[in-house]
Order: structure tokens, then sequence, then C-alpha cells
């Protein structure tokens, strides 16, 4: 039985076949570098949960989960100047405009730091009590947030039905 041209020595693949070929060899030396060589992270540097609770003597409370994380190859040194300044929050409505943040505290003149080592995170919670004079009822607002000098804005649900 004789070898189809294509398949004797010298003669090569069909063009098609080789094209093919090369786009697979293609698509997967890209999904290798994406995935393992750094150049995409799968993740934030800073991302946040939002939980809010019901009105109570007209308070919502606000439950906020943040996660700090370092994706890195070494630990990261976070610093604040005093425990206030780790976490800052603003809470705006959809125009953008100032509806609360969190009260003026007297702050201990402590310089704060934390270290994050290779490939682990920071998880931290607070609770913010929004007063629910300043809500309208069933009006999104956007709740602005700065952890450790990293930023991060995320859209909260009506807190009023």
């Amino acid at each position: 039985m004789a070898l189809p041209d294509w398949l004797k020595p010298g003669r090569g693949l069909p063009a098609a076949v080789r094209t093919s070929l090369i786009t697979i060899a293609a698509v997967l030396a890209l999904g290798y570098f994406l995935q393992f060589a750094g150049l995409y992270e799968a993740e934030d540097k800073l991302t946040a949960t939002l939980e809010a609770g019901s009105l109570q003597d007209g308070i919502v409370p606000l439950t906020v989960t943040l996660r700090l994380n370092n994706h890195d190859e070494e630990g990261v040194l976070y610093e604040a100047e005093n425990p206030c300044n780790v976490f800052r929050w603003i809470l705006l409505d959809p125009e953008r405009a100032f509806v609360q943040s969190e009260a003026e505290e007297n702050c201990p003149d402590v310089h704060m730091e934390q270290y994050i080592k290779p490939k682990h995170y920071l998880e931290q919670s607070y609770t913010l009590e929004i007063d629910a004079r300043r809500l309208k009822t069933g009006e999104s607002y956007v709740l602005q947030m700065r952890f450790w000098g990293e930023e991060i804005r995320k859209d909260v649900p009506p807190l009023l039905p």
C-alpha cells in the first residue's frame, strides 16, 4: 500500500494542518505565559464585600470585609501615619455627592505597619454605622474606601427599602 503524497518524506503537511498546529501552539504558549509568567493577575490587590444589616435606632449597620492580597514573590510592607489612616471611607450618592464618612476621632500619634508575606493576604472587617436620616428610600450609593493606602469603590444597594 502506497503512502499518500503528504506523508512522504520531504512533502510536509498540508497548509491547513500546519496553520492549525501553529495556531494551537500559539494559544497554548499565550495561556502558559499569562498564567505562570506573571503577566496576568487573577485577583485585584484589594477586594471588598458588603453586607447591610437592618435598620435599628436610626442606624443601618454596613459590614465591610476588605481583603488586601499580595500576589508578588516578595513580602510587602504597608504603613500608615496613625491607626485612623489604616481604613478610611466615604459614602456617596449616585451623583457622587457626599452622604457620610467616618466620624472624627482622636487618634494616637502611633505609626502603623503591616507586613504581608508573599502570596498571602490580610483580611479585616469593619462595621460602618450609616445614619438612616442621610439615606433616601430605594436609592443606591457608592462606598469609596482606602485600606492601607490601596483604594477601592463598591456599589452599595439601597439600604432603605
